[in-house]
């Protein structure tokens, strides 16, 4: 039980400094082989407990092959998600904090836990971005309504 707690909290320590390290960005990518741009804003919204939730930073990082995306909100709160490198189209269920797709949520008290219960669904994924909905519920708030688009 040791263990498992220290591996948590290396695994929310983590989130939570890359999720502090990077500005929300708009970036534009240009496909020179039909000369169009294509502009990405990244974002997380969500509802939590019936309150609109929204990032104001988000963050990627891919490692160990898993990517991982965390929007912070203005107040300090966190939703976090991974999702293996090797993420597909479609509904992911999640029932366990050690699957393959997780969610987490951090509140202003600093509280955090990892769902396990709820749902990712990637609509659209490239080599360049990531496009989905997420569900969660979890004992510090129930997030309904879940969307996301970030930048690989």
């Amino acid at each position: 039980m040791k263990t498992y707690k220290i591996i948590l909290m290396l695994l929310v320590s983590s989130t939570i400094f890359f999720s502090s390290c990077k500005k929300d960005e708009e970036t534009t990518d240009t496909n020179t082989n039909t000369n169009t741009t294509t502009t990405v804003t990244e974002s997380i919204t969500a509802t939590v407990d019936g309150v609109s939730w929204s990032a104001a930073s988000v963050y990627e990082s891919s490692y160990y092959g898993t990517i991982t995306i965390n929007g912070t909100a203005s107040d300090g709160s966190v939703i976090g998600f991974g999702m293996p490198s090797s993420a597909t189209t479609g509904k992911h269920d999640i029932t366990s904090m050690w699957d393959s797709y997780k969610v987490a949520y951090y509140n202003t008290a600093g509280d955090y836990e990892y769902t396990e219960n709820g749902s990712i669904t990637i609509t659209s994924i490239t080599s360049d971005v990531v496009k989905g909905t997420f569900e969660a519920e979890t004992s510090l708030g129930n997030i309904t309504s879940g969307t996301f688009t970030a930048k690989l």
